[in-house]
């Protein structure tokens, strides 16, 4: 791995002492460029791009700060940290600097610990400021590209087409190029698919032309894309993934080298039809979710304009099912099909049933949502379909009488599927009573993911707020530790031995050494390493964890249990985190059982049905189904259920002497690996 470098400027009018602040600055990190303040004030500080400039002030006494505010507010310098050493006697100067806040200051003569410590934080609050404007232009030009997006792909021109057949010759000539244009790749196409031969056919056009060069047809049976269509799934092909045959054959096909593949399937009625390909960024090395996003609201409004023509089609009797319909009852039949075909193709759930709870109708995706084996009328019960809490739920919204009932949310127990909940509205049935009944139509559909991502966001702010906050600390807490530090230790080499003074100084030094130890699990909760997977057994990490808890839980009498499946499966982690994790959630099980117990562990293979998108890196992409369920058991004192929804809150703890940090920490591990 290449090291980084820094630049760091020093500002001085004394060559004695640049020589002295580089001598300081001694590091094969550290690249120093010495500039006098007539090659500061000329426009030099612009010519490198500097992590750091170091002002010396010592050497020029007479210094005003207003000299250097315009130097400090150019462009390319404003985010950037200045660090003045300043000598006792420039008191004026300080209050002056003191207000910037990407200034420090330094009393000269500057002690070689403190100084490192103020050069390490000032690298540091400069890359946080340079991250922050990257992160800021790139929502902003995200902002830019979806506010603009119907003009640069002239969408108001494919709701023109009124037959399928010119839309789909539209979107492979015009609509393909303004896609290529507004993402910046180097190719992008339109394909469509024959779900019968699992094949995508492609037609390539002249540039900027309407005459066909060729026609190419890729076989789909053994590449991820004929997945990816049936389910309807985004990918983005980069690495070892590009060595997908299709990848390969259109590689060939097309003859250029493809680094980088965002397909993206086109369904109508959820039936794949057609699929958009753009190959190679030309200003990146790979797709972002800026181009996910995009492509997928695209593909979106192009699926809802072909389902709407179908529908139209159908409507008026274009549609092949009509031909075969008995005159007599031709008009009934086929409103009938119609709304069968939309009912069975949505993924919501409708339900229609009365007053008693008698279900009439039952749409496919019910079944699939609540989890029921599909049945053919009659239909189960409301009470059957419900656990009764939530059927309780229903019918307290009924018997308000307050139609119609919209976006209510409600949890199902599931022992699948832990915090299962829907989204629900209720309307009333727009038609007469039936035998003296009300009926009422139960419109759902799942949103346990959305309730996770929503619990998320919300956690995501807090970790921002904690993120500008260490920051913040290290820059009030750390430094000055550093230099009490550094100070007593050199007190301690100029005391004799054995003196009361050297006790005083042990002392201080184990209270910095204490708060520096606080101060590093706050960080490894603001900023956690990276982890570095391979393949391990969860056995195997137990076993390194368990000398490190057998003594205390021996005292404890607490008897220590594991179950494991025969054919259990090896996890892609990084052990040394993942070991943390069981320690923490061991000491914290040990913890609740002060009169002895049990603790156990059980670990075994599982599917998960529902996808998970790993968004861990920026390309996304789907994790697999397959994955290790462990389970961390004790007899202990529990949790309540007030309590139990703020345990991975940072600074939350119930124990006077905890920081709160520790199931913070697991949290953020677990997440990192996917889990």
């Amino acid at each position: 791995m290449l090291q980084q470098h820094y630049n760091i400027a020093i500002v001085t009018d004394d060559i004695n002492r640049s020589k002295h602040l580089s001598g300081l600055l001694q590091d094969n990190r550290n690249r120093a460029h010495i500039l006098n303040y007539a090659q500061a004030y000329g426009n030099k500080l612009l010519e490198i791009p500097f992590d750091v400039v170091l002002i010396d002030c010592v050497s020029n006494p007479d210094l005003n700060y207003s000299t250097l505010s315009e130097i400090r507010e150019y462009n390319k310098l404003e985010n950037i940290s200045f660090i003045f050493i300043i000598s006792i006697n420039q008191e004026t100067l300080k209050r002056q600097i003191y207000k910037n806040p990407n200034n420090f200051i330094v009393i000269d003569p500057a002690d070689r610990f403190a100084f490192i410590s103020m050069i390490n934080n000032a690298l540091y609050q400069s890359a946080i400021e340079r991250k922050n404007i990257l992160y800021k232009d790139m929502i902003e030009g995200e902002k830019k590209l979806l506010s603009h997006m119907d003009e640069l792909l002239e969408l108001d021109r494919i709701v023109q087409f009124t037959d399928e057949t010119g839309l789909l010759q539209h979107l492979e000539q015009s609509f393909i190029r303004r896609l290529e244009l507004a993402l910046a790749v180097e190719t992008a196409l339109f394909t469509s698919f024959d779900k019968i031969k699992e094949t995508l056919a492609l037609n390539l056009f002249e540039h900027g032309g309407r005459n066909l060069l060729r026609k190419h047809t890729f076989g789909l049976h053994r590449s991820l894309v004929k997945r990816l269509l049936n389910e309807n799934y985004p990918h983005i092909f980069e690495g070892s993934a590009l060595q997908d045959p299709f990848v390969l054959e259109l590689e060939e096909a097309l003859g250029i080298k493809i680094f980088s593949l965002l397909f993206i399937p086109v369904t109508v009625f959820h039936e794949p039809r057609a699929g958009i390909i753009l190959i190679n960024k030309l200003y990146r090395d790979e797709f972002t979710e800026n181009d996910l996003s995009f492509s997928m609201i695209a593909a979106n409004k192009i699926t809802y304009h072909l389902e709407k023509i179908q529908l139209e089609d159908f409507g008026e009797g274009r549609a092949e099912t009509g031909s075969i319909l008995a005159a007599k009852n031709e008009v009934i039949v086929k409103e009938w099909t119609m709304l069968k075909h939309i009912m069975d193709s949505v993924q919501f759930g409708t339900i229609v049933f009365d007053i008693s709870f008698d279900v009439f109708y039952m749409n496919p995706a019910s079944f699939r949502i609540l989890n029921k084996k599909k049945a053919e009328p009659p239909y189960p019960r409301l009470t059957e379909l419900f656990d009764s809490v939530a059927f309780s739920f229903l019918e307290h919204l009924i018997k308000t009488g307050k139609f119609p009932i919209i976006r209510e949310e409600l949890q199902l127990q599931d022992p699948q599927i832990p915090h299962f909940y829907i989204g629900l509205s209720i309307y009333a049935f727009p038609e007469k009573k039936r035998e003296g009944k009300d009926r009422f139509i139960l419109v759902f559909s799942e949103i346990s993911r959305t309730k996770r991502i929503q619990a998320e966001i919300v956690r995501m702010d807090r970790m921002a707020s904690l993120g500008a906050l260490s920051s913040g600390i290290a820059h009030e807490i750390r430094n000055p530790l550093a230099g009490i530090k550094a100070m007593v230790q050199s007190l301690e080499e100029q005391l004799e031995e054995d003196t009361q003074k050297t006790e005083y100084i042990q002392r201080i030094l184990r209270q910095v050494n204490r708060l520096t130890t606080l101060l590093k699990a706050f960080f490894t909760y603001a900023r956690p390493n990276l982890p570095d997977p391979a393949p391990v057994s969860i056995q195997k990490i137990i076993d390194e964890v368990w000398p490190l808890i057998e003594r205390k839980l021996s005292d404890k009498k607490i008897k220590f249990q594991q179950k494991y499946a025969a054919d259990l499966a090896d996890v892609f982690v990084d052990s040394n985190q993942i070991q943390q994790v069981f320690l923490n959630l061991f000491l914290n099980a040990a913890d609740a059982m002060p009169e002895g117990g049990a603790l156990e562990i059980k670990a075994m293979n599982t599917v998960y049905s529902n996808p998970i998108v790993d968004r861990r890196k920026p390309t996304t992409g789907l994790l697999s189904d397959s994955f290790v369920q462990i389970i961390v058991k004790d007899s202990g004192i529990g949790i309540s259920q007030k309590v139990c929804k703020k345990i991975f809150d940072p600074f939350y703890s119930t124990k006077s002497t905890g920081t709160g940090l520790g199931l913070s920490i697991v949290y953020q591990i677990i997440k990192e690996h996917g889990g």
